[in-house]
């Protein structure tokens, strides 16, 4: 296998695809759909490359993301 990817982002369509598209080009690739998993996958599997939604809700507080607000 080839570098280790991690994917995080609550948006699981877009994930999904985008892991699909790194597997098929050897890249071994972890998915996760929020912030306290990525940490964890960040200490359990010491990925090459993290690509991270900044707007997925957050661990620091407690108010929505920009993207919560944009949809009411």
């Amino acid at each position: 296998m080839g570098l280790k990817v991690l994917l995080a982002d609550d948006e699981t369509e877009y994930v999904d695809t985008l892991a699909e598209r790194l597997e098929l080009r050897d890249y071994s690739v972890r998915v996760v759909h929020d912030g306290i998993s990525a940490l964890t996958a960040v200490e359990e599997d010491m990925p090459d490359v993290v690509v991270l939604d900044l707007f997925m809700p957050c661990l620091l507080y407690t108010s929505p993301s920009p993207r919560d607000t944009e949809r009411s």
